[in-house]
């Protein structure tokens, strides 16, 4: 009876450990996308105090993009815009 059931039971645990796996990679995959989103806002922000107008528009661009890509940071975006317009 206790053997019939060891299979279920090494089952049971390994779709938990499965499962603990996957939470754990999804929350490296935010972190990691997080990091690259402040990434891209960085080289973006860098961009604006370019010399070259080219340039310059690449990093609005660039922060339009952001802004379409993550909602968290629409008050950053807006906040950098306004102050380059200023």
């Amino acid at each position: 009876m206790i053997a019939a059931s060891l299979p279920g039971l090494a089952a049971l645990v390994a779709l938990l450990f499965t499962w603990m796996q996957v939470g754990q990679a999804s929350k490296e995959v935010r972190i990691s996308e997080q990091g690259q989103i402040t990434d891209r806002f960085n080289a973006a922000i860098g961009n604006l105090g370019s010399q070259s107008m080219d340039i310059r528009l690449g990093g609005i661009f660039a922060l339009q993009r952001i802004m379409q890509d993550t909602v968290r940071d629409h008050p950053a975006v807006v906040s950098v815009l306004a102050s380059v317009v200023l």
